[in-house]
């Protein structure tokens, strides 16, 4: 296979096309899965402060409802259930 040698441009927008082409042929559950991925290798690395500050950034209350998820505090199945739906009826909304 021949290939012409790119600039740094050509290869940034070759990449960019190719990530076009690639989102574009997957489905909802697919892509869904793919942005899971993504997210977890994001936040992968972060120390627990640094995550902290991350959720709290992205939602002042988030942390703390994930926290008792995670460390099964009675009552927070629930909580965290309640809080998905708000947010999932917001979502709806906008």
């Amino acid at each position: 296979m021949n290939t012409t040698q790119l600039t740094k441009e050509q290869l940034g927008d070759l990449k960019r096309e190719f990530a076009h082409l690639m989102i574009g042929d997957m489905s909802p559950k697919e892509l869904f899965e793919f942005a899971i991925h993504r997210v977890t290798c994001d936040v992968a690395t972060m120390k627990q402060e640094e995550l902290t500050e991350h959720i709290n950034e992205y939602d002042e209350y988030a942390y703390e409802v994930l926290e008792d998820y995670v460390t099964d505090t009675v009552g927070s199945y629930e909580i965290y259930q309640e809080f998905l739906h708000d947010r999932n009826s917001t979502w709806e909304r906008d």
